[in-house]
């Protein structure tokens, strides 16, 4: 019976949870008048894997955002070679990663402190406390880019 089920593993709950959490950030992005585009795809030719793309535009000019959700913190040297391979790339003008954690946020803000202004320039980290599954509340949301804090609006333009 049902009471016999149990996950083979947590990590498919944990799974599910981000990718629930992903789909919302990217359909609540949309709502944004700036960002025209959403979708879920890989950069094979780049070795990048973001959670999601978003196209925006800004001052008239185009670009394409990375959106990566970060629900546990990932290892400096992991972070190192994606942020690297962010700054080199070609098809993807920022990354943002998103996170409903102040302590993900605040080691991530002093690890990118310590990358050159090629990594910085493309980095973007964005903290919701309130995010989940169906909740993303980027306006009100603590934005860092190129070591300052901003907020969503100054940084993306626009308005809601």
């Amino acid at each position: 019976g049902v009471s016999n089920f149990s996950s083979p593993n947590y990590e498919k709950t944990d799974s599910l949870c981000h990718d629930m959490i992903t789909s919302n950030a990217l359909m609540t992005l949309l709502d944004f008048n700036k960002f025209y585009s959403a979708d879920v795809l890989e950069l094979h030719e780049e070795m990048l894997d973001p959670d999601g793309i978003i196209q925006g535009i800004k001052n008239r000019v185009s670009y394409t955002l990375a959106v990566e959700i970060e629900l546990t913190v990932k290892s400096k040297k992991r972070l190192s070679n994606k942020w690297k391979k962010y700054a080199e790339s070609s098809l993807v003008d920022y990354a943002l990663y998103i996170t409903n954690k102040a302590s993900l946020f605040e080691i991530y803000k002093r690890f990118l402190s310590e990358f050159n202004d090629e990594v910085q320039d493309k980095i973007i980290l964005c903290l919701d406390k309130t995010l989940k599954e169906e909740h993303f509340d980027y306006v009100s949301s603590k934005i860092w880019f190129k070591d300052q804090e901003r907020s969503f609006l100054s940084l993306f333009g626009g308005e809601k």
